[in-house]
């Protein structure tokens, strides 16, 4: 009854995996023994069961008592980081809060601690496998034994109450002595010694005894992992001293359906790896090393355009004329600011920037605050594709996505930059986002006529293939860039934020003592972390942390000592907008990215919304790749941990990464803020001279297609031999209309103001047939005036740009070309747009 304890409320409880079977069923969680060790206690009474527990507790005692090096010495308290080094944080977090949640004052957890950290200093010298140590596998199960008998949801009130513990709503020990992270310590013995078992199995040949001990590690791999809760939000393992994660449970692991929890892509277990460390160098190329990133990435895209800038370039704006840059709203209110303030701050006397959206007033400026969009021209309730006047006056438009940027060309036909801040087929135009998206064949063709017409291209010198006017295919940073290169086999630059919108910088001698912790909820761990953050402090710790607000404005944000991101993404930019505020900044270190960078992808695999959409599909003729695992495989342990190593959380010099909470408080106690905010500035201009060369080079080579001066500011492009006839084939060649969604043509052509269509998708693009077209009098060009120019007794429906007879004559002369048009009859919108 003692050990039953009481049964609590329960506010954040484990979220178990899918079991092969009951856990008292073939695969049971008790451990058999190839000693005489008795640990199972199905059908022993429960007197002997607790004199038993009891005794087994003594002995750990005992041996506990023979270890030289206590964890916990007098007051001070040792805190292992990363690297197996330690430092001592007794002036800066609560030690009575830090030995409460690790058990260092309950004797029986306290003395299993000591006893496994001498079982892995003696493993590690001697080069074993802790799941061959009899000794700590016996302590292990002791303390296993009890619990193997209870049901998981016994467990749901010791999660919540060590969620207390940790928060500091409760300063008591739980009262029938469990140790929440000392029993994920054990657990984890016990899954070691099964590996173990199995591997030995294996190497004698006995298959079957070594998938029996297979099912047992499997099962009690992924039951213990469970209990970690949904996204592993109560793993704060490391910030207890104990030295085990879920990563290292996820090692043993070869399936689990919940996304939440990662699994081991290798069949096999490497030889000696027992925990995520040790797995590490199995995981990553040799070519890897210790290096961040791998030697594949082209690390800002200037490789590729290092050859775009020349001497000589061919005219294209008029004398004394700014370029006009009209930035197209893809939905992402911070990737619609980035490239055009960006351009702004580079080319100043240069580039007009406009932003241009579909959306009402203020939707960003709500999200973002007003600053932003101070002194720029923002145009709201946009039709994109329908004549635009305010796109039509501009030289360049600036788009988020593939398929937006091919068909603001077709239709404009005008040089186009896509900054493509997405993974590539989260492109609302590719598969079934909405009514209107097309087939994934047809994006794929898309993304063809933007390489054929991208500046980067290898026959860069040459007009685009399709006769049209030349693009920029550009990625959002250098990892999304790697991720395309894997799924297309196109090498595409990666030029990554400047942020340069934020408009506000940090200052170390004017900054708050308080710490801001950038949390928006997207974590089921953001609920405890800043309480337990706080609750962890010591009495005079000088800093405390504060929750973002709603609507904080980039100048508040700037005014804290540091910020703490938990990143729920793999790219964000809120990442970006803090560095360029220079603020000190810490995230969690690369084991912390597991379960924290990855988590939004997860989530879109499960829902089942995006079932049956395109997503990891591989562009046809992609060819190898250096890469040894996808990245749309990161519920895999080895891709996770290979492609966190590209994300610029790890890439970026200057930022913090922290192994735990007393590491963090460490970190931010000892923090230079001078020093600190002096190297990310060092960064930050590094970076913007480099981005300012590779964008002028980008405005230089777009220049070739028309004429007129280059502004100064501009670096020019190489010239190119113009063709005598320019033929721009549409790349809305076949019949999409229909080829998905509800809508037919026998529904939708009745009525030219049917809400079947859109600005793109219009009445006149899909219901040729339907069209009442006007006759058109040929005999207007057949009779010929007295100053010899056929124009006809009609005399045209059109007034002359010039002096004389337009449109219709013997011969072209200078003042009026003979230009010939061919639609290729995708409705007429676009023959309609060039006249």
């Amino acid at each position: 009854a003692i050990l039953a304890g009481a049964i609590f409320g329960i506010s954040m409880h484990p979220r178990p995996c899918p079991r092969r079977s009951g856990l008292k069923g073939q695969y049971s969680r008790g451990l058999p023994s190839r000693t005489p060790m008795r640990v199972g206690i199905v059908g022993a009474s429960a007197g002997a069961t607790a004199r038993r527990f009891v005794a087994v507790l003594a002995t750990i005692a005992s041996h506990a008592a023979s270890i030289q090096q206590p964890i916990w010495p007098g007051s001070q308290f040792l805190y292992p980081l990363a690297g197996n080094s330690t430092q001592d944080l007794t002036h800066i977090v609560d030690l009575d809060r830090l030995r409460l949640v690790a058990c260092a004052d309950n004797e029986p957890w306290a003395a299993f601690r000591q006893q496994l950290a001498e079982a892995q200093r003696v493993a590690e010298a001697r080069g074993t496998p802790l799941g061959q140590d009899d000794r700590i596998v016996e302590a292990a199960e002791a303390l296993l034994t009890w619990w193997d008998e209870v049901p998981q949801e016994y467990f749901r009130p010791h999660v919540d109450f060590f969620r207390k513990q940790l928060v500091g709503e409760t300063s008591e020990a739980a009262p029938d002595g469990f140790c929440w992270p000392g029993y994920q310590a054990a657990c984890f013995i016990r899954v070691v010694r099964l590996a173990w078992m199995e591997a030995a199995a294996a190497a004698a040949g006995q298959e079957q005894e070594a998938m029996r001990w297979g099912g047992h590690r499997e099962v009690n791999a992924q039951y213990c992992a469970s209990m970690f809760g949904m996204e592993a939000a109560m793993e704060y393992s490391t910030s207890t001293g104990w030295p085990f994660s879920v990563l290292d449970f996820e090692v043993h692991m070869t399936s689990c359906p919940d996304n939440s929890f990662t699994s081991r892509l290798a069949r096999k277990l490497p030889v000696g790896v027992e925990t995520y460390a040790q797995m590490l160098p199995h995981v990553l190329p040799q070519r890897l090393g210790g290096a961040r990133g791998s030697t594949s990435s082209d690390q800002r895209g200037l490789q590729r355009s290092s050859s775009l800038g020349g001497s000589k370039a061919a005219r294209w704006w008029p004398p004394h004329r700014r370029i006009v840059v009209a930035s197209v709203d893809g939905g992402h209110c911070s990737l619609w600011l980035e490239l055009a303030t960006t351009l702004r701050a580079h080319f100043p006397d240069d580039v007009a920037v406009r932003l241009v959206t579909s959306k009402g007033a203020g939707e960003c400026a709500e999200a973002m605050g007003s600053e932003p969009f101070e002194g720029i021209e923002v145009y709201t309730d946009q039709r994109y594709l329908d004549g635009n006047p305010i796109l039509r006056s501009s030289d360049v438009f600036l788009c988020q996505w593939v398929s937006e940027s091919t068909k603001l060309r077709a239709v404009y036909s005008k040089p186009v930059v896509a900054y493509v801040g997405f993974l590539l087929l989260n492109d609302p135009g590719v598969g079934h986002y909405h009514e209107w998206s097309e087939p994934l064949p047809q994006y794929w063709e898309r993304f063809q006529t933007m390489l054929d017409c991208d500046v980067h291209r290898e026959s860069a010198a040459l007009p685009p293939l399709d006769g049209g006017p030349v693009c920029a295919l550009v990625m959002e940073n250098p990892p999304l860039a790697e991720v395309a290169y894997w799924q297309t086999g196109a090498r595409l630059p990666g030029m990554s934020p400047l942020a340069i919108y934020v408009g506000a910088r940090h200052s170390p001698e004017d900054a708050l003592s308080d710490v801001l912790v950038v949390n928006r909820g997207r974590l089921a761990r953001d609920g405890i972390f800043t309480q337990a953050l706080n609750a962890l402090r010591h009495p005079t710790y000088p800093h405390r942390f504060v929750d973002q607000a709603r609507g904080m404005s980039f100048g508040a944000m700037a005014h804290y000592r540091a910020a703490v991101l938990q990143p729920w993404d793999q790219n964000l930019i809120m990442f970006h907008d803090l560095y360029a505020m220079e603020l000190p900044l810490f995230l969690p270190d690369l084991a912390g990215l597991h379960h924290t960078a990855f988590v939004y992808f997860a989530r879109f695999r499960k829902n089942v919304m995006f079932k049956g959409q395109p997503w990891s599909e591989l562009r046809p003729g992609r060819g190898e790749t250096p890469h040894p695992y996808s990245p749309y495989e990161v519920e895999f342990l080895e891709a996770r941990e290979y492609w966190a190593r590209f994300t610029e959380y790890h890439r970026t010099p200057h930022v913090g990464h922290f192994a735990g909470m007393p590491d963090l408080l460490a970190q931010v106690y000892r923090l230079d803020g001078n020093f600190v905010v002096a190297r990310m500035r060092s960064y930050n201009w590094r970076c913007r001279r480099e981005s300012r060369a590779f964008w002028s080079r980008v405005l230089g080579a777009l220049a070739r297609e028309s004429s007129g001066a280059v502004p100064a500011g501009i670096q020019r492009a190489r010239p190119r031999t113009p063709r005598p006839v320019l033929h721009f084939v549409s790349a809305f060649r076949r019949d999409l209309c229909w080829a998905s969604g509800p809508m037919t043509a026998a529904t939708c052509c009745t009525d030219e103001d049917s809400p079947c269509f859109d600005d793109f998708w219009s009445f006149q693009r899909c219901c040729v047939s339907s069209l009442a077209l006007p006759r058109l009098d040929d005999a207007a060009c057949s009779a010929v005036p007295a100053n010899g120019a056929s124009r006809g007794s009609v005399a045209g429906p059109w007034a002359s740009p010039l002096e004389g007879p337009p449109w219709v004559q013997t011969a072209p002369s200078i003042e009026e070309p003979f230009v010939f048009l061919w639609d290729e009859k995708v409705g007429g919108t676009t023959f309609a747009h060039w006249l």
